[in-house]
């Protein structure tokens, strides 16, 4: 849109543009001060190219973007609750750094490093659980087609189990003389 205005008895004109992107942001040009209709004209077909290529072009999906779209879609078929314990989690362990990180750009290391940081002061099960849930968003970046791979596939925590101490017969036999004969 072009539009004139008087400024210190000349006729000076103001170009601006604007259109929404994919994500429906809202992208605008404006240039102020142009001397002609002429060039008014030029800088506006400039501008609508340009913004007809940033808006056409695929989001850049960072990973608190990212986030943000799966809980929406997850609020569909997850109670709150369910969502409120992700998000408290994910809260919890993932790093500040991975919020203006592309999507794109996990690798099986950053994975790795979480569940280290993860396994410093949780049990092997919390550990399952945060890597199930950053599996989950990074599966559905895949299937948005926003990556080509899950970063978290192949990756395992590993649990051992704990070692089970069980009484043989004749050592429950002992066992059970004893108690009676304290009357326990």
């Amino acid at each position: 849109m072009i539009k004139s205005y008087m400024k210190d008895g000349k006729k000076i004109f103001e170009v601006f543009v604007a259109e929404r992107d994919r994500t429906k942001k809202l992208v605008a040009r404006r240039k102020r001060n142009i001397a002609n209709e002429r060039l008014a004209k030029e800088i506006e077909l400039q501008f609508k190219i340009e913004l007809s290529h940033v808006a056409n072009a695929a989001p850049i999906w960072t990973w608190e973007h990212w986030h943000r779209e799966c809980v929406k879609r997850m609020k569909a078929f997850l109670q709150i609750s369910t969502l409120q314990n992700y998000e408290g989690r994910l809260k919890k362990w993932i790093p500040k750094e991975w919020g203006q990180r592309e999507i794109s750009s996990f690798t099986v290391g950053d994975i790795t490093d979480l569940l280290d940081f993860v396994a410093a002061s949780e049990t092997p099960v919390s550990q399952k659980h945060i890597l199930k849930l950053v599996r989950r968003i990074f599966q559905m970046a895949v299937d948005d087609g926003l990556i080509p791979r899950n970063p978290t596939m192949g990756i395992k925590v590993k649990h051992i189990e704990a070692e089970k101490k069980v009484l043989t017969a004749k050592e429950a036999e002992i066992f059970l003389q004893a108690a009676k004969d304290t009357k326990i």
